[in-house]
């Protein structure tokens, strides 16, 4: 392992312990936890910056709420794909801004260290 690696993996077990630490008995969303596993090196969101948060939760959920909507219930219904792609979009950029707010407000509320700090 590189000292990079290791030094992402100690404040990773760091951030994590500290959420446990601070009442916040989340699990890590799965979007971290895939990227994790594909070798990147992913923050816990409530760490993480404001827009980068938004980008993997949103860029996780737009996609896989679109092909389920479309999949399921927006074909039967004669939506356009056209429609339904733009939808998808919307609602992934929605989520991500929401859940990056969310993040920021419960590690402001819970008083977290900053990333660079742990």
């Amino acid at each position: 392992m590189t000292d990079a690696q290791n030094d992402y993996d100690r404040r990773f077990d760091a951030a994590v312990q500290e959420m446990h630490e601070k009442g916040l008995s989340q699990s890590i969303p799965l979007p971290v936890l895939l990227l994790r596993r594909l070798g990147k090196r992913p923050r816990p969101p409530h760490y993480d910056r404001f827009w980068r948060a938004a980008l993997v939760q949103g860029g996780f959920f737009g996609p896989v709420f679109g092909f389920f909507m479309y999949l399921l219930v927006w074909r039967n219904d004669g939506m356009p794909p056209a429609a339904a792609l733009l939808i998808a979009v919307l609602s992934g950029v929605l989520f991500g801004v929401t859940m990056a707010l969310y993040y920021r407000w419960v590690k402001s509320h819970h008083t977290l260290t900053d990333w660079n700090k742990l």
